[in-house]
């Protein structure tokens, strides 16, 4: 069974990208018809992670202690088999919130 995590990239309570994530929720099984794939939707925003501040990159900190919330990012995005991240464009970039959230990840998202 593969697992894919289909991310809100965006935190933002307004933001058009959440119209899309509710609505392949709300619409799951029309779209997916293949039995062998299994999906999870993660909205940033349920995390409700802090900006990065640790004083070791995660890579190097593998005895890393978190707060229940940062920690089950790190469980869900370890998770997944693959990802699909719908994410708005900022100034030819990805947004603050979800450059933050992939930075809490060491070895996961691997």
């Amino acid at each position: 069974m593969v697992k894919i995590g289909i991310i809100l990239g965006s935190t933002r309570t307004q933001s058009n990208g959440r119209s899309l994530f509710n609505y392949l929720k709300r619409n799951l099984d029309q779209w997916q018809t293949d039995e062998a794939i299994t999906t999870a939707f993660l909205d940033l925003a349920h995390y409700q992670l802090p900006f990065f501040d640790e004083s070791e990159p995660p890579m190097a900190n593998p005895h890393r202690q978190l707060p229940a919330n940062q920690q089950q990012w790190l469980d869900d995005m370890a998770a997944m088999d693959g990802y699909i991240i719908l994410t708005p464009e900022y100034n030819h970039a990805m947004p603050a919130g979800l450059k933050n959230a992939l930075d809490f990840l060491a070895f996961e998202g691997l």
